[in-house]
């Protein structure tokens, strides 16, 4: 796949790959302000799902999140969105080098979470 495919499995750092290309854009940015504008608008809380999610958990169902993301996306989801105070962990397709498109991926979340 391409640079972005590479970086959601892992076998780029989103950032370094910033790094190389951002500079052909010609735009007045960092990197990490990119990245800070870039998920910030992918922030959007969902209450009625957290509050089913609780629902759940509270009866002693694991809850997960699977995302086709970056080590980068992954912790600005888990720490700064604070889902690490709603789920019991986080999988990114860079933790299995796999995205969600291929049934692997589920697999090899469940290994990881040994299910």
């Amino acid at each position: 796949g391409g640079m972005y495919k590479q970086t959601a499995l892992g076998e780029r750092d989103l950032k370094k790959t910033l790094e190389e290309i951002l500079p052909t854009w010609n735009v007045p940015v960092t990197v990490d302000q990119l990245l800070q504008e870039w998920f910030s608008r992918e922030n959007i809380i969902d209450q009625p799902a957290l509050d089913y999610v609780a629902s759940v958990r509270s009866k002693g169902v694991k809850c997960v999140i699977t995302t086709d993301h970056s080590q980068y996306r992954k912790n600005d989801v888990w720490e700064n969105l604070g889902m690490k105070n709603h789920f019991d962990e986080i999988i990114a397709s860079a933790d299995i080098r796999t995205t969600k498109e291929d049934p692997a991926f589920f697999m090899k979340a469940m290994e990881l979470l040994e299910i």
